[in-house]
């Protein structure tokens, strides 16, 4: 917790206390997971365990969204609330609907934490939601691949490129 927390302005005065973090603050924490645990897939492996109800309101709202479509809108307009340092739009294609991040202010390594987070979270709440694989048609991301594509492929299948213009997620 103290390395978590270094350089962030918050104490370490009561482990079980919740922490109000500022997007500032929420960017050092993760900045510091990163650098202490040494793990690249640290994102992909966070965002497979939000759940919906630890998400609390906005889980009970993506609960009553009646389409993908509708779940999705309610995550564009109140993502700063869960990821308050990256933004996230929505935009129809003929045939799809993509999701992407706009974080091109965050460095490198935090941008792809958010990035997988995000993601990552998505399939987990809509495979949670609809009780089956969301929707999706492909995931592209804006980086290298890394060395090992396993992870990766067990949560988002087969359908994931890399080094594209931007990550983005694509729905039917």
């Amino acid at each position: 917790r103290e390395q978590l927390l270094h350089n962030t302005g918050l104490a370490e005065s009561d482990p079980q206390a919740p922490l109000n973090l500022s997007a500032a603050q929420l960017d050092t924490t993760c900045s510091n997971a990163l650098t202490c645990s040494q793990d690249s897939q640290l994102g992909l492996k966070f965002g497979s365990q939000i759940s919906i109800a630890s998400q609390g309101i906005f889980g009970y709202a993506l609960m009553t969204s009646a389409t993908i479509g509708d779940a999705l809108n309610l995550l564009v307009r109140y993502n700063r609330v869960i990821l308050p340092s990256i933004g996230v739009e929505l935009q129809r294609h003929e045939e799809e609907l993509e999701v992407w991040v706009k974080a091109a202010h965050l460095p490198h390594d935090l941008q792809r934490f958010y990035t997988e987070v995000l993601y990552a979270a998505i399939i987990n709440s809509g495979s949670i939601l609809l009780g089956r694989q969301t929707a999706v048609i492909n995931l592209q991301l804006g980086y290298p691949p890394p060395a090992d594509l396993d992870l990766y492929h067990s949560i988002f299948g087969d359908e994931l490129r890399f080094n594209g213009a931007r990550s983005g997620m694509f729905f039917d």
